[in-house]
């Protein structure tokens, strides 16, 4: 049974090499996402659903918005899943990222961090 699906499993991917993408998804992955954002908006209602009944006579007012950023999220992640990363490794192929690296003493970790805190604020 285990060696079936093995037999499958490559001959799918074989039939997919061909065509120059791999349609194999890990479902795993998947569901873990579909879990995390389904409890992220159960988490947001529950901590801002006062407030929201309260300033905005809407309950679910932060929700929404949360739900209209994921919609804009799945849209960005099946777009760039389209997208052949082959293609960008033919181009960075000849790249050398190592070169213009400039090390930072922690003087400068210290001052960049110390900016970033200031212009968050």
């Amino acid at each position: 049974m285990e060696a079936a699906k093995m037999v499958r499993r490559r001959s799918r991917i074989s039939t997919s090499r061909k065509k120059g993408m791999n349609t194999y998804y890990d479902y795993t992955l998947l569901f873990i996402t579909f879990f995390m954002v389904c409890f992220g908006l159960i988490m947001i209602y529950s901590t801002s659903s006062y407030i929201a009944q309260r300033d905005f006579n809407d309950s679910t007012k932060f929700v929404k918005g949360q739900g209209i950023a994921i919609i804009l999220g799945l849209f960005a992640i099946i777009a760039v899943s389209k997208i052949d990363y082959r293609i960008f490794r033919k181009k960075l192929r000849s790249f050398n990222v190592n070169k213009n690296i400039v090390p930072i003493s922690n003087k400068d970790t210290i001052t960049i961090i110390i900016l970033t805190i200031f212009f968050i604020k």
